[in-house]
């Protein structure tokens, strides 16, 4: 499918570019990557390297990609080489005539699971899509995790493996009980579900650093006026 614009850059320090010879009408920047977005709580109160990827196929049909690395280097357009060096990467489409995202693909490198880094991104798209179109209800996914929790007869067996499932764990729901991969669930209610959790734990735990920081500072001064000083 071929398409009008790709946008990229990063969300820590906001940035934002086009590939080179896009033809823009210069209003891009607030309809891609608005200030409701990345001056949002959740992106302002967490300090994790986030690089971004926008392909425009047409203003009703965007892909978008968003991606954690462990440092802040990003390698421009270049979603390829992005996506292999990162430590974990959603990639969502939303169709407006549709109302809908779709969430088509969540990855997390192996030793950077247990971090709730999976659920971060999708809550991080859930709020993405609703700055960009507050219209959009619908999200949809194929749960392909390893904790698959669908088609299970026992209630209680069903409840406890569904414990597990990172998607029932955010809010999202089976189409059918009786089997199949396929979730959905309401954009906005997902979104308002998991995002205070979020704000608030990267809150504590920007916090605790910040606090363990000045302890080491004030450790390492104390330490430093002990020092005597060498004879000459």
């Amino acid at each position: 499918m071929s398409y009008q614009n790709v946008f990229f850059g990063d969300l820590k320090n906001p940035s934002f570019y086009s590939r080179e010879g896009d033809d823009l009408e210069g209003t891009e920047q607030s309809t891609y990557l608005p200030p409701t977005f990345t001056d949002n709580p959740l992106m302002t109160k967490q300090a994790m390297n986030i690089g971004y990827h926008f392909i425009v196929y047409k203003p009703e049909s965007v892909a978008v990609t968003f991606y954690i690395t462990k440092d802040p280097t990003h390698y421009g357009e270049d979603i390829k080489t992005n996506i292999e060096r990162s430590v974990a990467n959603i990639q969502t489409h939303i169709d407006r005539i549709d109302g809908d995202l779709t969430i088509k693909w969540l990855g997390v490198n192996e030793e950077m699971r247990g971090k709730q880094l999976g659920q971060f991104l999708i809550t991080l798209s859930l709020l993405y899509t609703t700055t960009f179109d507050g219209t959009i209800k619908l999200a949809t996914l194929d749960d392909d995790s390893y904790n698959y929790a669908n088609g299970i007869e026992d209630d209680s067996d069903r409840r406890k493996a569904q414990r597990k499932n990172i998607y029932c764990k955010m809010g999202f729901d089976y189409e059918d009980d009786t089997g199949g991969p396929e979730m959905e669930g309401n954009v906005h209610e997902l979104m308002e579900k998991n995002i205070k959790k979020f704000v608030k734990t990267r809150s504590r735990s920007s916090s605790r650093s910040s606090s363990r920081s000045s302890r080491s500072r004030s450790g390492s001064s104390s330490m430093r006026s002990k020092t005597p000083k060498k004879k000459m």
